[in-house]
């Protein structure tokens, strides 16, 4: 009996060792390359498979880069993926050493450049620390992986981690290459054999025979609406699914596949375009050169690609952001299209499509005449400040009881120091009176005299106070003889013009010719 029992016991504990067994999955597993660095310093890149972060159903692929030196403005580090993907997010950890990033970039397998905000121009990191980028988005397959990075310190070493949902990414370093920077004048450098075609950045979205090919499942454009492909025959039959409609059957030749950007790749899905004079989002690109157009506040339509304009960052010398004039008043460039137009944006009025043409940008100062912003000048009998310069010659000026204006830099004179001999508090004589300059503009001076509004004559109508008039023959402060009276010259000027002061009079103002001077 007891020897029975141990041998059930045994039966037992087999059968639990072979349950425990038929329960383990296989586990992937990666090949580890060595990438020898074309570079003196050694870099090694290993093909290294990683525990997924801490979240269900993702999958890591890491590469070390390591004996990264303390370049300027950091090292371009060139990492390819195996196969494109879809990647969640990509971490980076400093292992050894303290390093900086200055930049991430993504390049997709259309050719696609996406920078990774949250890690461009990071601080300073410690070995140990862990940097991470936003969610990225899912649409785009990850191709290849840029990263600018810099030592601080000895060599640093980092290991960049790719996050996917679908299948592990396998990756290797490719290249190091510096960022090129501003440096003094030097030699010309020896011709550098070009890099062979695989080695070239991805090329822009190019169309493929695949593009015209419809298959079960694809997106199409059909009779202006959109549809899903539930099945096609080998009579050029397709049975197509719309929402709000029935499902039916069409030929294929009526049919255009959703793709990713036109057949020229001019307007691609997500490009902020220009339709009907209101900013869109292409949601959607056809074959046939239909575009899907998202506008807030409108339904969704479909618009020829060849009527679209595209946006870009600049135009000549308008960019986007740009403060610019248009039909006299100020505005801001919300947005700039390849079509030469722009969305203007100015207070107090609706955002307005404008020609690029009818727009000009602001400058520090004006072309012709120099009027710079801070000026202070003087235009149609009154003083202003300059508040912005533009390039086809106007000013914004503004003054005191008056709404801003846009003058041409014709209508201007700028603030200087003299002219025609006249200087900024000098005593002056205009229109029968004596006064100040108070301030001097070119050709203009702004004349104040008590008791009265300030008057802004021509230079050349205004004249200085000096010793004596021009024959020497009456002088400040002479005792002269005028209509019969005796009396002063309290001021003399410039163009011959004394102020003649007598008691129980007005001063008067007398050319120097109806007077007579006392000499004992």
């Amino acid at each position: 009996m007891k020897a029975f029992t141990k041998a059930l016991m045994a039966v037992s504990l087999m059968t639990s060792h072979l349950a425990q067994a038929s329960g383990i999955e296989d586990l992937p597993s990666f090949e580890e390359e060595t990438v020898v660095n074309q570079t003196p310093a050694p870099v090694v890149a290993s093909e290294t498979p990683v525990t997924a972060a801490p979240v269900a159903n993702l999958l890591a692929g890491s590469v070390s880069i390591n004996s990264i030196s303390r370049k300027s403005n950091g090292t371009i580090y060139t990492v390819d993926l195996r196969q494109a993907l879809s990647l969640v997010r990509v971490d980076l950890r400093v292992t050894a050493q303290k390093l900086k990033v200055h930049g991430m970039t993504l390049i997709t397998d259309t050719g696609l450049r996406v920078d990774v905000k949250s890690l461009k121009n990071s601080a300073v990191l410690e070995a140990g620390a862990v940097v991470s980028s936003e969610s990225l988005n899912q649409s785009d397959r990850v191709a290849a992986i840029e990263v600018v990075a810099e030592s601080y310190g000895a060599e640093a070493n980092m290991l960049l981690t790719a996050i996917a949902d679908r299948d592990v990414p396998v990756m290797k370093l490719r290249s190091i290459a510096a960022p090129i920077q501003p440096s003094r004048p030097v030699p010309p450098p020896p011709p550098v054999t070009p890099p062979k075609a695989e080695e070239s950045r991805p090329q822009p979205y190019q169309p493929s025979e695949s593009d015209y090919i419809i298959s079960t499942g694809d997106r199409v454009y059909y009779n202006n609406s959109v549809g899903v492909v539930l099945g096609v025959y080998s009579n050029g039959k397709v049975n197509l699914k719309r929402e709000g409609y029935y499902d039916t059957t069409v030929s294929l030749d009526q049919l255009a596949k959703s793709v990713r950007c036109t057949s020229k790749g001019r307007i691609c899905v997500k490009d902020v375009v220009l339709v009907s004079g209101g900013m869109g989002k292409a949601k959607e690109v056809f074959t046939n050169g239909k575009v899907l157009v998202v506008r807030e506040g409108y339904y969704d339509s479909f618009v020829d690609a060849d009527s679209i304009g595209k946006e870009v960052d600049c135009l000549g010398s308008i960019c986007k952001g740009s403060n610019v004039i248009y039909s006299s008043s100020a505005g801001k460039i919300k947005a700039i299209f390849d079509v030469k137009k722009a969305v203007l944006s100015r207070p107090e009025y609706y955002d307005t499509v404008v020609d690029v043409g009818l727009i000009a940008a602001e400058v520090n100062c004006t072309p012709k005449k120099g009027i710079c912003k801070g000026m202070h000048v003087h235009y149609s009998g009154s003083q202003g400040l300059v508040k912005a310069a533009y390039a086809n010659g106007h000013a914004l000026i503004a003054r005191d009881g008056y709404y801003n204006s846009f003058p041409h830099e014709d209508s201007l004179a700028p603030e200087v120091k003299c002219d025609r001999g006249i200087c900024q508090g000098d005593r002056v004589y205009y229109s029968n009176s004596s006064g100040v300059a108070e301030k001097v503009f070119k050709g203009i001076i702004r004349f104040k005299r008590s008791g009265y509004y300030d008057a802004y004559p021509t230079s050349d109508q205004v004249s200085p106070a000096v010793r004596c008039e021009k024959n020497n023959r009456i002088c400040q402060g002479d005792a002269i003889f005028y209509n019969g009276s005796q009396a002063v010259a309290a001021e003399v000027y410039a163009n011959g013009i004394v102020m003649v002061k007598r008691s129980g009079y007005y001063d008067t103002y007398v050319h120097s010719d109806r007077l007579a001077k006392r000499v004992r």
